[in-house]
C-alpha cells in the first residue's frame, strides 16, 4: 500500500462480485429454485451388453441428466451475469481492457477446456468400458485375495490413480468402482474403502508429476527432479499412516 493513499473497496468488491454470485446462484438451485430447473431431465437408456467370454451387462438407464439445475448450468448462469455485469459497470471491453471482448474470452475458454475435456472423456469411456466388460470385477477378485490387509492397500491404490492421470478425480474415476467391488468381495465397509480410495487419490495428486512440474515451473531456479522426490517421499509416508488407520478402522468394525 502507498503511503498516505486512500484504502478504495470498490475494486475489491469487483474482484469478489463473480464469487458471490456463483454462490448465491448454486444455492438457489438447490433450495427455492430446485423444482423449478429440473423439469427438463434426459434419461439415456442402454441396451443389455456381452463378451464373448460371457460377461452381461443387463440393460438400464444410465444416471439422470438435469438440464437447467445441472451443475455445470448453474455455472454457466452465474457467468453470463457476472460477464454482462462487468461489460456494464466493469473493466471489460473498456480503456483498461479493450481485449477482452465477449469473443476473446469465449476462444480463451474453449482452449483452456478442451484438453481437460478431452481427458476426462477418455477416463470415463476407459472405467465403463473396464466396468461392463468384466475386467474392473476380474481384478477386484484378485485384490480381494489378499484378505484383511487390502484395507492397507486402499489408499496406495487411490494415490497411485493420482500419481499417474495428475487428479484425485481422475483416479476416483480409473478406481472407485474396482475398490467398491473389493470391499464387497471382501466383506468390508464400502463407505471406509471409498474414503481410503479419495484420500489416497488427494495425497497422490500432490506428488503427481503434472501438479509438480506445474508447481515448479512458477519458482525461479527450482528442480522438478528434488521436489518430485522430497514430495514423493511425504507423499508415501502419509499414505502408509491412512493405510495403517484404514487397516484399523476395519479391525474395529
Amino acid at each position: 500500500r502507498v503511503p498516505g493513499a486512500k484504502f478504495d473497496l470498490r475494486p475489491l468488491l469487483q474482484a469478489f462480485f463473480p464469487y458471490a454470485i456463483v454462490t448465491i446462484i448454486i444455492i438457489l438451485g438447490q433450495t427455492v429454485l430446485k423444482d423449478a430447473l429440473g423439469k427438463v431431465i434426459i434419461n439415456p437408456t442402454f441396451p443389455a451388453v456381452a463378451t464373448r467370454y460371457g460377461w452381461q451387462t443387463a440393460a438400464g438407464t444410465g444416471r439422470s441428466i438435469n438440464v437447467f439445475g445441472h451443475g455445470g448450468s448453474l455455472l454457466l448462469y452465474g457467468s453470463l451475469i457476472v460477464f454482462a455485469w462487468y461489460k456494464w459497470r466493469g473493466p471489460l471491453g473498456t480503456a483498461t481492457a479493450p481485449s477482452y471482448s465477449g469473443q476473446t474470452i469465449w476462444r480463451k475458454t474453449l482452449k483452456g477446456w478442451s484438453k481437460p475435456t478431452i481427458g476426462m472423456f477418455s477416463l470415463v469411456a476407459m472405467a465403463l468400458t473396464m466396468e461392463h466388460a468384466g475386467m474392473t470385477q476380474l481384478l477386484a477378485e484378485a485384490l480381494s485375495q489378499t484378505g484383511r490387509l487390502f484395507p492397507l492397500l486402499s489408499p496406495f491404490i487411490g494415490g497411485l490413480g493420482a500419481f499417474v492421470t495428475g487428479s484425485n478425480t481422475n483416479s476416483n474415476v480409473v478406481f472407485g468402482q474396482l475398490q467398491q467391488q473389493t470391499a464387497v468381495a471382501l466383506s468390508l465397509s464400502v463407505p471406509l474403502i471409498l474414503a481410503a480410495q479419495t484420500s489416497g487419490g488427494a495425497i497422490g495428486a500432490l506428488f503427481a508429476p503434472a501438479k509438480v512440474l506445474v508447481g515448479v515451473s512458477t519458482v525461479a531456479g527450482a528442480e522438478d527432479g528434488d521436489v518430485l522426490k522430497a514430495a514423493t517421499t511425504y507423499g508415501v509416508a502419509i499414505l502408509l499412516i491412512v493405510g495403517a488407520i484404514t487397516w484399523l478402522a476395519t479391525l474395529l468394525r
